[in-house]
């Protein structure tokens, strides 16, 4: 994606949201990003606003990847067991930190729990359910959290 920038203040308030993206190139005025193809309407030629569901999903990759790449085999270890454990069943994301810890299978660092939540759901082995539910985690202050199925 290409993005023009101005001498508005629009034009830098654009400028310091695409420096915070994971990847991003100035040309002069040019400013060039990643963006993810997939029926989100958005074309090379299309700004970027401010605030932007496709550069927050961006973001949220890269993180996520950045994170399971200094994962060593925490990911794969954590698919095993959640396949085992909890196929055919509608969880929250809370029970897989929960039967991972029962094996033994840690992550090195807390954020790897949302990463491995993202990455399952892009390969298919977890699905939605549409329902939230309160968690019974005291750390997650009784927050509502999607349900999902783990599929066979």
């Amino acid at each position: 994606m290409n993005i023009y920038l101005e001498n508005t203040v629009d034009s830098y308030r654009t400028f310091l949201r695409i420096k915070e993206l994971p990847r991003y190139e100035i040309h002069g005025r040019q400013q060039s990003h990643p963006v993810r193809r997939g029926g989100r309407g958005m074309t090379d030629t299309d700004p970027l606003p401010l605030w932007s569901l496709a550069a927050s999903e961006i973001a949220r990759d890269a993180g996520q990847a950045r994170v399971l790449d200094r994962a060593g085999t925490f990911h794969a270890d954590a698919v095993e067991v959640i396949r085992r454990r909890l196929t055919g069943c509608e969880v929250l994301a809370e029970e897989f930190r929960r039967v991972c810890s029962e094996e033994g299978v840690a992550p090195h660092h807390h954020n790897a729990w949302g990463a491995l939540t993202g990455a399952l759901v892009r390969r298919g082995v977890i699905e939605d359910t549409g329902r939230l539910v309160k968690s019974q985690d005291p750390r997650s202050h009784a927050r509502r959290q999607p349900v999902w199925r783990v599929k066979a």
